[in-house]
């Protein structure tokens, strides 16, 4: 099942007591998609200006949700430029794939402020890849295995466990209640680890490291 909705919404910001109105439209996109999760699934996300939030999936279900996301002063400018960034979701064998991209091909790049927010849950023993640039990840509650490569954005961890790989540049590492098997390689990254067992091997360049581990 796939879904559509396009919403409009006006927000009015007022500069001191009523002096100037600036007006901007925003347009969203929504759509949803659902898996029915196999054993040997893996989701994989290819995200560009994207917020990407995963969290455990209540039945035996792969549910996402994404909204594309335009602000522009004028609504039309709004409304074409939501419809240029491209959304696939799709199954290829065991890998359901999901990406974000811009389609600037023969037409002009947006002038609109764009991005796209993913809403994804999953079973925990669900293994996960995300690409993810300019944007944020959150991943909770996941069990099995998860790799991240991330550039431009903050990722958050909060209650993982098992087979971790991070890669990151230029974007903080947040984590709490870790255990499991983890490597983090970093450049111009700031990490926080609070409450982790297990294996961890860190690479870091130009970054501070904050671990508070038990005994």
């Amino acid at each position: 099942m796939k879904l559509f909705i396009i919403q409009t919404i006006v927000l009015i910001s007022l500069c001191g007591q009523v002096i100037a109105q600036d007006q901007v439209h925003v347009i969203t996109k929504k759509i949803h998609k659902d898996f029915v999760y196999h054993d040997g699934y893996e989701v994989n996300i290819d995200g560009d200006r994207a917020e990407v939030h995963i969290q455990p999936s209540l039945d035996n279900k792969i549910l996402i949700d994404i909204e594309i996301i335009a602000k522009n002063p004028t609504q039309e400018a709004a409304k074409a430029d939501v419809e240029k960034m491209i959304s696939i979701v799709k199954r290829l064998k065991n890998k359901i794939y999901i990406r974000n991209y811009l389609d600037t091909e023969d037409q002009p790049r947006p002038t609109s402020q764009v991005k796209v927010i993913y809403n994804i849950s999953v079973p925990a023993v669900c293994p996960v890849y995300a690409k993810v640039s300019y944007g944020l990840a959150d991943f909770a509650e996941l069990t099995n295995s998860l790799r991240v490569n991330s550039k431009f954005s903050q990722v958050n961890l909060n209650k993982i466990s098992g087979f971790v790989d991070l890669s990151s540049q230029f974007g903080d590492i947040i984590g709490q209640t870790i255990n499991g098997n983890v490597t983090i390689g970093s450049r111009r990254t700031n990490i926080t680890l609070k409450d982790i067992q297990g294996n961890f091997d860190i690479d870091a360049t130009y970054g501070m490291i904050q671990i508070y581990a038990d005994a």
